[in-house]
């Protein structure tokens, strides 16, 4: 997964998770890609579901069967103080207490899981060095045959004059 945006700007403003009276609110940051790699995943799949970092711990409780960290007891304590200090239920884990957030069940095919299907060759996955090191790259969206869909609905994406895409530097000095 990406864990940062880094810089990349995105037209889709972040939805807000939750607002905690007299501090601050909690949002999720520009969206990115989450590349699902696996033998049993759906050939060429693309799911639009929701994620965050927990879908990976909620796709782990599920293949294991393991309880939701968000409802482990120092979690829920932190629950708890968390309703209690801020009026807010959520701060914690959300491998449970948010469905809007995927387990990445999706961008799986049912029959690879069942073993009805043969799982996808490691060769499907294998990406040649001289494509992957070599400058500059011969893959873009163009060359693909893909089309965003900001330019496909002829959503305007002008960058914001303020825009900085790294928060910490000034970028006209």
């Amino acid at each position: 997964t990406w864990d940062d945006a880094e810089g990349d700007y995105d037209h889709v403003r972040p939805p807000v998770r939750q607002i905690i009276p007299g501090e601050s609110w909690v949002s999720e940051g520009p969206r990115v890609p989450f590349i699902l790699i696996s033998p049993y995943a759906r050939r060429g799949g693309i799911v639009h579901d929701f994620g965050d970092q927990s879908s990976v711990v909620k796709l782990v409780n599920d293949v294991f069967g393991l309880p939701p960290l968000a409802g482990l007891p120092n979690e829920s304590r932190a629950t708890a103080l968390g309703l209690a200090r801020y009026g807010v239920d959520s701060l914690g884990p959300e491998d449970a207490q948010d469905s809007s957030i995927t387990d990445l069940v999706g961008g799986f095919d049912a029959g690879r899981l069942a073993g009805t299907t043969a799982p996808l060759p490691a060769s499907d996955a294998i990406i040649a060095d001289d494509m992957v090191n070599g400058l500059p790259p011969g893959m873009s969206c163009k060359s693909l045959g893909i089309v965003p869909t900001d330019a496909q609905l002829g959503i305007a994406t002008t960058i914001p004059a303020d825009f900085n895409p790294r928060p910490k530097t000034n970028p006209t000095k």
